[in-house]
Formats: structure tokens, C-alpha cells, sequence
């Protein structure tokens, strides 16, 4: 079974739109067959692992220690706990089949350029990122301006403003 990691904020609240947004990504996702993986923790990290909860399948919540007092999200069937920021990130990253990347803090962006790096260095295999809303085009814009952006990266980043077009975009990935 393939796994989707969903990235974002881990400060919005239950009531934000991206939150509910990320819930029925989630769900979507889990209904054709795809394992959620998080952050493990609150804001969209716990909606989309909740979403996941719901559709009945394994959520994965990858945590560490440097983010004590937080405590991890009820919705986890799995918590994988690292002592260091960088083991958690090279798992979110390294683990997953497929990114969707909702709006968050420093910490996504951090996520989002690891993954694109990974991507254009052949570090690793091609996968799909597949952005929330347009939210990130001045981002993306900005790395393809740097003179060693790899081209071929492009063809992997998905940006998208509705869940179906997520679900068109990760669907490959449940087969």
C-alpha cells in the first residue's frame, strides 16, 4: 500500500477552512486505499490524520522529542518517534510515495524544499508533490529562478484548489 505524507501547519485551528479542507483529503485519500502520513501533531497534521482515522486506514504520525510538551494526535494507528528534527524530516520525506502540501510555517516550506531538492538532485525517485492552492506559486516560482533548477522537476509538482484535483493527482499512486 502506497503512502501519502500531508503536510501543513500544525497551529490552525479545528474550525479553519484548510483544516476541513485537509480532513477530506485525507479521507478521499484513505477511501482509495492510501496509507496518511503526518507530523503526528495538531492543526493540519491531526485533520488530515483524523481523515485517514475515518476512512479505516493506517495513520502514521512521525514525531520527535524536540517538539515536547506537544503530545502526538489521538487519530494515529502508528507513531514513529525520532530524537532529532532531521531524522523526522528524512523520514516524512524519504518514506513517502507522494506529498500533499497544505499552507504552512517555516517548518512546510523547510519540508517542501527538502523534497524538491531530493527530487532535482536524483536523490530520489521521481514522486508526486502536489501543492494546496495557489498559494505556493511565488514559492515555486522562486526556486525555478535559480539558475540550477532542474526542469524536470516541474513535471512532478501538481498545484491544485480542489480535492478532486488532488485525488486526480495522487490517484496513481492507489494502483
Amino acid at each position: 500500500m502506497s503512502t501519502v505524507a500531508i503536510l501543513g501547519s500544525g497551529t490552525i485551528s479545528s474550525e479553519a477552512e484548510d483544516y476541513q479542507n485537509a480532513y477530506q483529503i485525507a479521507t478521499k485519500l484513505g477511501q482509495i486505499g492510501l496509507t496518511i502520513m503526518t507530523g503526528g501533531y495538531g492543526g493540519i497534521m491531526e485533520a488530515a490524520s483524523k481523515g485517514g482515522y475515518d476512512a479505516g486506514v493506517n495513520v502514521i504520525g512521525v514525531t520527535t522529542e524536540k517538539r515536547q510538551p506537544l503530545q502526538p494526535n489521538v487519530w494515529l494507528k502508528q507513531n514513529i518517534h525520532y530524537p532529532t528534527v532531521d531524522e523526522r524530516l528524512r523520514h516524512l520525506v524519504e518514506q513517502a510515495d507522494g506529498y500533499v502540501v497544505m499552507q504552512g510555517r517555516t517548518g512546510t516550506y523547510f519540508e517542501v524544499h527538502e523534497i524538491i531538492t531530493r527530487l532535482a538532485t536524483g536523490a530520489m525517485s521521481a514522486k508526486p508533490i502536489v501543492l494546496w492552492t495557489d498559494y505556493w506559486i511565488s514559492t515555486i516560482q522562486s526556486l525555478k529562478n535559480k539558475k540550477n533548477f532542474d526542469n524536470s522537476v516541474d513535471a512532478h509538482i501538481h498545484i491544485v484548489n480542489s480535492v478532486d484535483e488532488v485525488i486526480k493527482a495522487t490517484r496513481s499512486l492507489a494502483c
